[in-house]
This record gives structure tokens, C-alpha cells and sequence, in this order.
């Protein structure tokens, strides 16, 4: 009883340092924003104006929060490198980036596009240099992989989440690969860094009005820098990070990941040991993987399977490279767009392949249902009853990823969702109607189309 009265007082300080953050926003706003845009025409634009500004009401927001008994944190654990890399970082709690906003200069943030609307934070985070997250309307992810690569070549250290929101209450989220690919096509090292918050402060699951009762301790370390994963090696990289910081945490062992943190120089700019992969404008480049593993003797369901014993297709219509994760209602598939692709225009593939790839998908998961040795039939696809698109196309060596999942069927006849995407963008989104005929009654429908078509000509003098 005493500890919920204590946490809802502390909620009542909360409410009144949210209004004193929301005073500072608007002093941003109506004074810091017209002094900065006359410096700017006088003196030549300079970004960091802005950061240093938002740098000093941070820390003066931050010693409110350890005045009231909030929130308060010891000495950081090592130094952030000194030039233009990718900062990732567990999220422990709702005001951890702001510790690093204040103790890392020239660090650009990826931040979401809610706080820009909710509140009028969007002039004061373009004027500090912050780039905005997707919002897949006026804005798509690969606007914001080319923003935040541009933040990087301008001496920025640009910092992300690989959880992509804040971490479960003691836990930890999965790890996107986004931010180990962005590392990879800005060519740039790595600084990953460890937060520790106990208790923690504001997790994903409490309400901003109830923080804990005891003052919340919070500790930055720097890891050593790490270069960026080779093409096509981001999500095992992500995976492999992840358990190292789930290990940090006590949650779970390290897996044997083999990520031995290759040491980069404190202050090398280019470090020799990254690798030399082109900043491409559209960061769906140069992410070809190969699929690996042999059909074993079982049709597991978690390995990655090759897909040619599971479809029909074949040369270049045999577009899903591998399967995983089957089970009777659902499966996924991966694969790399490739030159020889159809609808291939001047390196990208129109999007209208993704239904096709949808359907080989749905004919894998048809064979791996008939069990262990099963030969792969040929299907009718009947029909699309939605199909949406985000995107008209589709760059050559994107590694794409499907999910499909039957919604119904009936007899031979069902119906299928299907979804592609990237790791950095979804693609599209589809219904579609399937048929699977016996294939004696198949063979039948083959044979009276072909009779009907030897009719028809013979009736117009055909031979």
C-alpha cells in the first residue's frame, strides 16, 4: 500500500516535469528556432547549433528527473568512438536516449514519426539533425536509409534500436538486422553500447504515471567497436549480438556466435578491416544471400529447407530459394531478386512478381503437407481477391522474405494471405484464391483444353 502511494506521488511529479518538457519545447519553438535560423543566414547553416541547444535542456531535464528521485546515473563504462558510425543499444527504459543525447556529441537519432506529431518536436529534430522513422505515407524506409546514411558521410554518429521500441520489463526484443545493414552500406564501424536500469524506469509495459519507488540507477557501457557484417549476414549478425546481449543481461548463454568484436581504432576514420561495400541509393543493393543446407531425411519444420523439391517451377521461373518454419496452415520462404527474374526492367523487378512468388510459396507448403518424398503438383492459381502494393518495384538483389498463411479451404479450393518484404520495407500484401485438382482430374482439364484448341482450329481450316 505505502509503495503504490509512494509510486502514484511520484507520478504526480512526473505530470508536473512533463508539463516543464513541454515548456522547454515550446521555448524551443518560439526563441531557440528564430535565433538559429538568423545565425544560420548570417553565418552559413550549422546543425550542431541546434544539438548543442537540445544537448543543455536535456541535461537540465535529466538533473530535474535525479532531484525529484526519479531517475539518476553513475559514470559511463568507456568512450564511444570518435567518428562517424552506427550506435546500437538495448532500451530499457523511456529515457535512456536521452543520457546518450547528453553525453554523445554530434549524434544524429532515428526517432520515431509519432513524437513529431503528437507533439511539435518536428522543426526542433530536423534542426538538430535527426532523422524521422517510416511512416509509410509520405515517408518510406528507404527515404529514411538514404537520410541517415547522408547524417553518417556528414561526420555523424547515428544511433538506432535494434529492438525498434523499448525492451520488455526485464527482458529484452528481438534484434532487427536494419541497423547492421545501414552500417554496412555507410561503411562504417559499429559502437555497441550496454544500458543497465535498475529497476527499471518506464519499460514498455508501465505507465508513464507510475514509475517504481526507488530511485532508478542507470549505466551506460561502451563495448568496442565492431565492423559491419558482410553482405547478406545481417540477421545472423543481429542474432549473434542479441545473445550477446542477452548474456550481459542474465537472461539466456551466449550462443557460440563467433562474433569476436574485431577491434577498431579509437580514432581511425576509415578503419582498413570494414568492408568496401558501395553506398548504394537504394538500400535494398547488395543483399544477396546463397541458400544453404541439404533436404534432410525429415521435413523438419525450423531448418531452412531448399524449395526446388518443393515447386514445379524451374530455370527461371523458380523464383523462392528456400523454406522454413512449415506448418499445416502456414510457411515462410526467402529469396534474393535476381537479373534473370521476369519483369526486369533496368535493374528492378516490378512488384506484380510478388503474387507469383506468393503462389510458389503456397505450392511448397502443398508438397511438404503430402509428407517426407512428396512430388511437387501443379496448381491453378484462380484468382487475387486484394492484392496491395507499396511499391512499384522491386531492386535487383533485394533479399525478400514471404509469409503465408491459408485463411480457408474447402475441397481442392482455398484461399491463402500472402506477404513480402525486405528487411527494410514491406512490399505487398495479397489474397489469393488457389486450386489443387487431383491430377488425373488435372490431366483431364489439360487434355479437353488441348482437343478444344485442335477443334476450334480444324472448324477455321486449321490442319
Amino acid at each position: 500500500m505505502l509503495e503504490k502511494l509512494l509510486r502514484s506521488m511520484k507520478g504526480l511529479l512526473m505530470l508536473a516535469l512533463f508539463g516543464a518538457f513541454l515548456l522547454g519545447i515550446f521555448f524551443e519553438l518560439l526563441i531557440v528556432l528564430p535565433i538559429l535560423w538568423v545565425l544560420d543566414r548570417i553565418l552559413g547553416p550549422q546543425p550542431y547549433r541546434m544539438q548543442w541547444t537540445f544537448r543543455i535542456l536535456v541535461s537540465l531535464w535529466l538533473f530535474l528527473l535525479r532531484g525529484c528521485g526519479l531517475l539518476k546515473a553513475r559514470e559511463s563504462k568507456g568512450r564511444p568512438f570518435d567518428g562517424s558510425c552506427v550506435v546500437v543499444s538495448n532500451h530499457p527504459g523511456l529515457f535512456d536516449v536521452l543520457f546518450l543525447i547528453r553525453d554523445v556529441p554530434r549524434m544524429s537519432v532515428m526517432v520515431k514519426q509519432s513524437l513529431a506529431r503528437k507533439l511539435p518536436l518536428g522543426p526542433v529534430f530536423r534542426s538538430a539533425g535527426y532523422v524521422l522513422s517510416p511512416d509509410f505515407e509520405q515517408r518510406g524506409p528507404f527515404q529514411c536509409m538514404d537520410e541517415a546514411i547522408e547524417k553518417i558521410h556528414m561526420g555523424y554518429k547515428f544511433m538506432i534500436f535494434p529492438e525498434a521500441t523499448r525492451s520488455p520489463k526485464g527482458g529484452l526484443g528481438k534484434f532487427n538486422p536494419g541497423p547492421f545493414m545501414l552500417a554496412r552500406l555507410s561503411n562504417v564501424p559499429l559502437q555497441p553500447l550496454f544500458v543497465r536500469n535498475d529497476p527499471p524506469f518506464l519499460p514498455k509495459e508501465d505507465k508513464w504515471y507510475f514509475p517504481p519507488s526507488r530511485v532508478s540507477t542507470l549505466e551506460i557501457e561502451f563495448w568496442e567497436p565492431m565492423a559491419p557484417p558482410e553482405a547478406g549476414q545481417e540477421r545472423e549478425f543481429a542474432r549473434n549480438l542479441e545473445a550477446r546481449y542477452r548474456k550481459a543481461l542474465g537472461l539466456t548463454a551466449e550462443r557460440n556466435s563467433g562474433l569476436s568484436a574485431e577491434k577498431v581504432e579509437p580514432h581511425a576514420q576509415s578503419p582498413s578491416n570494414l568492408t568496401n561495400a558501395p553506398v548504394g541509393r537504394h538500400p535494398g543493393q547488395g543483399l544477396a544471400h546463397s541458400s544453404s543446407g541439404q533436404m534432410p531425411g525429415k521435413m523438419e519444420q525450423n531448418p531452412l529447407l531448399p524449395a526446388e523439391p518443393l515447386i514445379p517451377q524451374r530455370l527461371r521461373m523458380r523464383l523462392i530459394d528456400s523454406v522454413k518454419r512449415p506448418t499445416q496452415k502456414s510457411l515462410q520462404a526467402e529469396t534474393t531478386v535476381t537479373e534473370a527474374w521476369p519483369l526486369n526492367k533496368d535493374g528492378n523487378v516490378s512488384s506484380l512478381i510478388c503474387v507469383e512468388l506468393v503462389a510458389q510459396a503456397i505450392c511448397a507448403l502443398s508438397t511438404w503437407r503430402r509428407g517426407e518424398g512428396a512430388r511437387p503438383r501443379i496448381g491453378l492459381l484462380v484468382g487475387v481477391k486484394e492484392a496491395e502494393f507499396s511499391y512499384s518495384s522491386i531492386p535487383v538483389m533485394t533479399r525478400l522474405f514471404i509469409q503465408i498463411d491459408e485463411l480457408y479451404h474447402v475441397g481442392d479450393y482455398a484461399v491463402f494471405q500472402g506477404k513480402v518484404s525486405s528487411d527494410l520495407a514491406f512490399f505487398c500484401k495479397t489474397i489469393v484464391q488457389v486450386m489443387e485438382p487431383e491430377e488425373e482430374i488435372l490431366s483431364k482439364l489439360v487434355t479437353s483444353q488441348g482437343t478444344y484448341s485442335l477443334d476450334k482450329e480444324r472448324e477455321n481450316g486449321g490442319p
